[in-house]
């Protein structure tokens, strides 16, 4: 009788397999997320950051000159990123192009790169729409500086809707720039007028015309918070540069800043491409006037407390 052999083969570890390919393609995903990551920043970082490079430069010069080791470090960093990325006249404070000396500021009316790519008209657009509140305000004051926005008087039509709707009481404009119609207004149709934008240079400008009935302050129109009750709070062309998720709930917020018979008034310059706009408040709203100003492409929108009591 022929004897049998009988080999018993070690069964393969599929736990640990399975462990280690699991772990192998959990690294590569992280890998590859972590590349991306890097890739989306850095291309940000080119693109928009030397305008907090621009912001931040005067602190790290301070940081220099004190003599702090860890801040020094950051600021030599961060003069020699500016160099590579061609920013090196940001603020006027440097020359050498290895970063290693800060001299004094540029000789007046000098642009800088990053001020010429700020009136750029998409790269505005960009920045007013995704960037944060400082990108915003430079962009802001680069328009202003430049001339861009050197907008003359506020069409007729819209001042008569403001003196209409004020009756004698106070008005909010949220967004003025220059607020060239705080000077049309009849001074008998209101009994004080404020200005609120985020642009300094907007304000500087806007406060030549101040008065002991008339106040402008720097600030942004997304968080601000009614101190009063208004009879008329206006946008005028500046609602488009509140972030999209944010409009509505501005607006429902305003409602509530309102005396009982106040209005909000907002004007759309380009309303084929803000369509969106005019669609949300006449949907949410209680609408008194839709329809363009006269002599003009702008839309003008007159509205009061929701319509419908769930929003509010």
């Amino acid at each position: 009788m022929k004897s049998r052999t009988f080999c018993f083969r070690t069964a393969p570890q599929r736990g640990v397999i399975s462990r280690k390919a699991k772990s192998a393609a959990c690294s590569r995903q992280t890998c590859a997320a972590e590349t991306t990551r890097k890739k989306f920043f850095r291309c940000w970082f080119w693109n928009c950051g030397t305008a907090n490079l621009r912001i931040n430069l005067r602190r790290s010069q301070l940081a220099v000159e004190n003599r702090d080791p860890r801040q020094s470090r950051v600021a030599r960093r961060a003069i020699e990123v500016a160099g590579k990325s061609g920013a090196l006249e940001m603020n006027g404070v440097m020359e050498n192009r290895t970063g290693a000396e800060f001299c004094s500021p540029a000789r007046p009316g000098n642009s800088t790169k990053l001020q010429k790519a700020l009136r750029i008209r998409g790269i505005h657009w960009l920045i007013t729409r995704f960037g944060g509140k400082r990108l915003c305000r430079l962009s802001f004051d680069e328009k202003y500086k430049s001339g861009d926005w050197a907008f003359g008087s506020e069409t007729r039509d819209l001042v008569q809707l403001v003196e209409k709707y004020s009756s004698s009481g106070h008005v909010l404009a949220l967004g003025c720039g220059a607020a060239p119609i705080a000077g049309a207004l009849n001074p008998v149709s209101y009994r004080s007028f404020l200005g609120i934008d985020l642009s300094s240079e907007a304000i500087a400008i806007a406060r030549k015309q101040a008065n002991n009935r008339i106040r402008f302050e720097t600030g942004d129109m997304v968080s601000y918070r009614c101190s009063r009750k208004y009879d008329v709070i206006l946008f005028p062309d500046s609602l488009y540069y509140v972030p999209f998720f944010a409009r509505k709930r501005l607006l429902v917020k305003l409602c509530r800043g309102l005396t009982a018979r106040g209005k909000i008034i907002v004007v759309i310059a380009h309303p084929d491409r803000y369509a969106g706009i005019l669609k949300m408040i006449r949907q949410n709203f209680a609408v008194d006037v839709d329809r363009e100003l006269e002599g003009t492409k702008r839309h003008v929108l007159v509205f009061s407390r929701c319509s419908e009591p769930k929003i509010c």
